[in-house]
């Protein structure tokens, strides 16, 4: 079988060399470039010395140690460790894959070892999370990720999407999220029912903009602001659910300790209802409540409304400036200020006032 072989080689400014070798036969037709560690592998190749450009067409593979990239066609400037490529492009470097349909990056001393932008149907996978959008820009040196236009991030348990998005890392893991427009975030997590039936529920946020903040790995606090609105499950310190509530506000904070949900605040026109579970709580039909501020320490398992109080249990509402609830010894302490009183009615019975 014929096989030949041409070299062609130039020096750069930074002393590197760029070697081609072109091999064929009849069946196959294929060019390979090596510069440093790089391995290139195309069926055609044209080099611009002027530009210290290589223009690549495919299908391109590209090597560089343990990291791979492929594509049908390639534009690499050898003299700044950069590339453009597209056309089903794979990009697979340290734990991380890239997918997307049009690729420019260049190298870095960063931590992951380069800075890219992916446009058009881009996906990346890390071992903890996958992300996608229309398109992912990634500065290596600030560590920063920009994600515009169908935005979503999920991992086993989480998850968040919305127009936009943004996302800080400290090297592999994620600090915080910061999501605009129609912003929603899922946390689930496992409570017990039945007995010793474990069943999965999902804590589910939306918002206009929502910010997510992590410890480590474990989610730390998420807020949400305009339009807000949240739907969690209540587990008590031995995992039982306790049931569900639902709340709105100008703003909902919800902080977590050891991935469990601690406290949630809501200021500005808060309303919500709490869906007991049968049995798990002394609480044995829906209660309604809205005020101007509500702040829920679930540890503790105190309450705290504000300003404006409403709340409303079968047939008796209560109304007052301050109220204080204690589920452990199940009691309300409603205090009223300047003239106002705090009132109680319910049908069929005389209405209850009084300041405290």
């Amino acid at each position: 079988m014929e096989l030949f072989s041409r070299c062609f080689a130039k020096k750069t400014e930074n002393g590197r060399e760029i070697r081609l070798f072109k091999s064929s036969d009849i069946s196959n037709n294929t060019v390979t470039i090596y510069n440093d560690s790089i391995s290139i592998f195309t069926t055609q190749a044209k080099q611009y010395i002027d530009t210290n450009e290589l223009h690549l067409i495919g299908p391109v593979t590209m090597l560089n140690g343990e990291d791979s990239l492929s594509c049908q066609n390639m534009i690499f400037w050898y003299d700044l460790d950069s590339l453009h490529a597209y056309g089903n492009v794979e990009f697979k470097f340290k734990n991380n894959r890239l997918e997307t349909d049009s690729l420019m990056y260049v190298e870095t001393t960063g931590f992951r070892g380069y800075s890219f932008k992916a446009t058009n149907k881009s996906k990346f996978f890390d071992p903890q999370y996958q992300i996608s959008a229309s398109q992912i820009i990634y500065n290596d040196i600030s560590q920063n990720m920009s994600l515009l236009e169908n935005a979503s991030i999920k991992s086993k348990n989480q998850g968040a999407m919305g127009k936009n998005m943004n996302l800080n890392f400290k090297d592999s893991l994620i600090t915080d999220i910061t999501i605009q427009n129609n912003g929603y975030v899922f946390n689930n997590h496992y409570a017990i029912i039945n007995q010793n039936n474990y069943q999965l529920f999902k804590d589910e946020m939306k918002g206009n903009l929502i910010q997510v903040s992590f410890k480590n790995k474990n989610l730390n606090e998420i807020i949400i602001k305009g339009m807000a609105q949240s739907t969690y499950y209540i587990v008590n310190d031995s995992t039982y659910l306790m049931g569900f509530n639902e709340a709105t506000g100008d703003t909902i904070s919800l902080k977590y300790i050891n991935k469990d949900l601690n406290r949630v605040l809501v200021k500005g026109d808060a309303r919500g209802v709490f869906y007991p579970e049968a049995g798990q709580t002394k609480i044995d039909s829906i209660l309604e409540y809205k005020a101007y501020n509500i702040d829920y320490n679930i540890k503790e398992q105190m309450t705290f409304l504000d300003d404006k109080v409403e709340i409303k249990y079968y047939n008796t509402e209560l109304t007052s400036n301050n109220v204080t609830v204690n589920w452990k010894n199940n009691t309300l302490y409603a205090t009223s200020k300047d003239d106002e009183l705090s009132k109680i009615l319910s049908q069929n019975k005389k209405p209850i006032s009084g300041k405290k």
